[in-house]
C-alpha cells in the first residue's frame, strides 16, 4: 500500500497526470505546435522530461536535490 501511494504522489505521476494536459491545452490556446505532432504528444513529451528530472532529483525545486 505504501509503494502504491508513493507512486501515485510521485513527481512523474504529477507531471503525466496534470502537467501534460495543461501543456497540451496551453499550446492549443496559444496556437503553438510542432508540425507532425499533436499537442497532447507535445505535452506528454515535455511533461515526461520535466517529471523524470524531478523524480531523479528528488523534488521539483533545485535546493531539494539528493546529495
Amino acid at each position: 500500500m505504501s509503494h502504491l501511494l508513493k507512486l501515485l504522489l510521485s513527481p512523474l505521476a504529477f507531471a503525466l497526470g496534470f502537467l501534460a494536459p495543461v501543456i497540451a491545452q496551453s499550446a492549443e490556446a496559444l496556437g503553438w505546435g510542432v508540425p507532425g505532432l499533436s499537442n497532447l504528444t507535445l505535452g506528454l513529451a515535455l511533461a515526461l522530461a520535466i517529471g523524470v528530472t524531478a523524480q531523479l532529483r528528488g523534488g521539483w525545486l533545485w535546493h531539494t536535490s539528493k546529495q
